[in-house]
């Protein structure tokens, strides 16, 4: 293992913000002011220029034309290579191309009656599709999907959200239209418009990269110390890294003293490596991942498991694994309720692990299971908190509708124990601000 102390040549350690306060953007701190407010701790604003369009064709084919979008049971054949083959990303008109590519197939199945999902579904997510900048996408949130829509009395911008960034340049390889670089610039300038807390990738395979200005180390310190400083750090283990690579030990050390808060995906595959047979550290051991198929590689690298190396080395570090496990984790299939138990667990065993809910919502059987346990069980009922996962979880359906059906089914004949509150405010401030 390399010595991981050398991460002090990019860090700026002496122009961290050394308390929550300092990294509370002004117009969080005006909307907590109000009281009147709810969390949504699990949002991500991508843009179409932020990421790879084949990965979203992908996504919009199979969530939106697939399955239960048909008639009579059958489905729209269309392979991964079909869709690989679609306009490329260089043009201009390339969302109307893929109009007329899906006009070839065979959508005479779907079925236009379906509440859920379908056609209408489709054209309702072409507006996506022209939506060029991180702050239009936040429009769209508080329009169509803002968490306050849920509250009664609670006017709809006054929800605090996260702008949880992906570092799918490393994860998947590839270049993309707006660079992880200037993403970061951009949500440094969102702060400064909207009540968010901004949450910075780390992939530690950055570390040490030839591109100086491109190296982990020094995109945290641009993060945190220069000009307004981001919030949190958000750590995605199914692009092909454990979250216990010693290559971040010198920012979880930072997190640690500082109380950075942490999110950490912790549920399915759809977000990805590509990869099959690679390498990782598990800590500061080499070891290897091998997988059938994307879902089977994600399935392995999202283990909450693999979480504990790191909380030993740190035990206060204020973690949320966000997803819960996925929804499979709150269905009865012993190795997905394992990992429902090793989170648990992990909240008992050290005084700042969170879990969110995000994206699972759309499972009303996991929600029923996830209510029942928070009924039951005090601590995890004081360290579950909202998340919607906004952006991700748009081809679920009508994402509002979802996490109203959510948020009602949390307030049935339970209205004593305030889960509503609880989960969309309580817990949130205390993750985020320790209050």
């Amino acid at each position: 293992m390399a010595d991981y102390q050398y991460a002090a040549e990019g860090i700026d350690y002496a122009g961290l913000p050394k308390t929550i306060a300092e990294r509370t953007p002004r117009l969080v701190s005006e909307l907590v002011a109000k009281e009147n407010f709810v969390v949504d701790v699990h949002t991500h604003y991508f843009d179409m220029l932020c990421i790879n369009k084949k990965y979203f064709l992908i996504r919009m084919i199979k969530d939106f034309l697939g399955l239960k979008s048909v008639a009579n049971g059958e489905t729209m054949q269309l392979s991964i290579d079909e869709v690989y083959d679609m306009p490329e990303q260089s043009a201009d008109n390339w969302n109307q191309e893929l109009l007329e590519q899906i006009d070839k197939k065979e959508v005479q199945f779907i079925n236009l009656q379906e509440d859920k999902k379908g056609f209408v579904d489709l054209i309702a997510a072409r507006k996506l599709l022209g939506i060029k900048t991180m702050a239009d996408m936040y429009w769209y949130y508080l329009d169509k999907c803002s968490l306050a829509k849920s509250f009664d009395n609670i006017p709809n911008d006054n929800v605090l959200t996260s702008v949880l960034m992906m570092d799918l340049e490393m994860g998947w390889e590839t270049s993309l239209p707006k660079t992880f670089y200037e993403q970061v610039e951009e949500v440094k300038e969102m702060t400064k418009q909207f009540p968010v807390l901004p949450f910075l990738a780390c992939d530690p395979r950055r570390a040490k990269t030839p591109d100086p200005k491109n190296d982990l180390y020094r995109l945290f310190s641009k993060a945190f110390c220069e000009g307004t400083p981001f919030f949190g750090i958000k750590i995605y283990p199914a692009m092909g890294y454990h979250p216990s690579d010693y290559r971040l030990w010198p920012i979880y050390e930072i997190c640690e003293r500082y109380e950075i808060p942490i999110i950490s995906h912790n549920g399915g595959g759809a977000v990805s490596t590509g990869r099959r047979d690679f390498k990782i550290y598990a800590g500061g051991e080499e070891i290897r991942i091998q997988g059938s198929s994307r879902e089977d590689v994600a399935y392995q690298l999202n283990d909450p498991l693999k979480w504990e190396i790191a909380l030993k080395k740190f035990p206060k570090l204020k973690l949320d694994l966000a997803h819960f496990g996925s929804a499979g984790a709150w269905r009865p299939k012993p190795d997905a309720q394992n990992r429902k138990a090793t989170i648990i667990r992990l909240m008992n065993e050290y005084p700042n692990v969170y879990a969110d809910f995000s994206f699972s919502l759309a499972d009303l059987k996991a929600s029923r299971n996830l209510k029942n346990t928070l009924v039951n069980d005090e601590l995890v009922r004081s360290r579950t908190l909202f998340g919607s996962d906004f952006w991700v979880v748009s081809p679920e359906g009508n994402l509002h509708l979802l996490q109203n059906d959510f948020i009602n089914l949390l307030d049935e004949n339970f209205l004593q124990l305030g889960l509503k509150t609880m989960l969309c405010k309580t817990n949130p401030m205390k993750f985020l601000f320790g209050k």
